[in-house]
């Protein structure tokens, strides 16, 4: 009898390894962002002059939305990086290279548009914000409701839907000090892969669609930290050795968790990340770009940071690959990431009850719509 408990122990703790236990108040969302190429060729289907002709997709486009009972969507035609970021407010601010919409996924946001007649991209982006409750769940309802609503939309201005490249991004954010908070009411998560998730609910993704999955962590830097390295304040590079030492730091942790790729980015830039046949870090005003090979089961290292300023915090975006991958899902990767920065935190005498540190677990999918038959049973 004490051996069968003690297989039923090992069989239960085995399972809990691939589960990740989050805050009851851990935010989620899902945006599908849409782009829609705007050529010559298209172009030279209409008589009409290039303004005329975005302000008719315009029209076009909401009232579609309207048709479809999509209240949360945006109609763009800047040569800028949308950035959707949670609020209480519905709001949209704009820098040099972003757009920023701030949104609650309870709340009605509406429907905008941004237009700029001398876009050099030509590229209009098709903004959706999902709403409601537990979006996760509701994600496949959500992406093929956008789905129809673009057979609408071509059918109405006269494109191909296979003209539509397909961006379904969905990520669920944590404060993974919530339990030193006292946070108790927890949600059990599995982190399974989207086409699992989507073929559930009788939904097939198409064969065609590249899928990545990664997390990001916000990690806060204290002034206090200087004092244990060789700062010289008069050389151009001051704080080169203080980000030396967090990015050793971080790596020998990794490595113990088994987390072999990753970037560490401490210069107040935002991440953009996408697939690619070889990993890259290329920095370009407000944005750092980071191209991935999740097919690599080697991973690499690599890091970004201005050594001339201090910054208060700093990212570290973790990419999945396929070892990072079990029958399971995605959960056994997610808990390494949270032991490995709880130990990181130790580290760095961080307060786990007054300071957080935010994981996001991020799952994109990209495809063009066209055939329905290219599907990945």
């Amino acid at each position: 009898m004490l051996k069968r408990n003690s297989r039923v122990e090992l069989l239960r703790k085995r399972s809990a390894a691939h589960k990740v236990s989050v805050s009851e108040f851990a935010r989620e969302n899902q945006i599908i962002r849409i782009s829609l190429n705007i050529s010559n060729q298209l172009l030279s289907q209409t008589t009409i002059n290039t303004l005329a002709f975005l302000e008719y997709l315009n029209k076009t486009f909401f009232a579609a939305c309207q048709k479809n009972a999509l209240d949360n969507a945006c109609f763009i035609y800047k040569d800028k990086l949308p950035r959707v970021m949670f609020a209480d407010e519905g709001q949209v601010f704009e820098t040099q290279q972003q757009l920023i919409f701030m949104y609650h996924p309870k709340r009605v946001f509406g429907h905008k548009s941004m237009i700029d007649e001398h876009n050099i991209s030509q590229n209009v982006q098709l903004l959706f914000l999902a709403q409601g409750q537990q979006l996760r769940y509701n994600a496949a309802r959500f992406h093929q409701k956008v789905q129809r609503l673009l057979e609408d939309f071509a059918l109405q201005v006269g494109i191909a839907t296979s003209d539509f490249e397909f961006h379904d991004e969905q990520h669920l954010t944590f404060d993974i000090f919530s339990r030193n908070k006292g946070e108790r009411q927890n949600i059990i998560h599995g982190f399974r892969p989207l086409t699992e998730r989507y073929l559930q609910q009788s939904f097939i993704v198409p064969r065609n669609a590249i899928k990545t999955t990664f997390a990001v962590a916000t990690i806060p830097i204290k002034r206090a930290l200087i004092g244990l390295c060789d700062i010289d304040q008069h050389a151009q590079d001051p704080f080169n050795p203080l980000y030396t030492y967090l990015n050793d730091l971080f790596n020998g942790i990794a490595k113990q968790y088994n987390l072999n790729q990753h970037v560490l980015i401490a210069d107040a830039k935002i991440p953009v990340l996408s697939q690619d046949n070889e990993n890259y870090v290329l920095s370009k005003g407000e944005l750092v770009f980071l191209g991935v090979n999740n097919q690599t089961p080697s991973g690499g290292y690599a890091c970004q940071w201005d050594p001339s300023r201090f910054n208060d915090e700093m990212t570290i975006v973790f990419v999945a690959n396929e070892a990072n991958y079990s029958k399971r899902g995605y959960g056994r990767f997610v808990n390494h990431i949270c032991e490995a920065l709880r130990t990181f935190a130790s580290q760095l005498s961080i307060d786990k009850k007054n300071e957080s540190i935010m994981l996001r677990f991020h799952q994109h999918m990209t495809y063009r719509l066209g055939n329905r038959a290219d599907a990945q049973v």
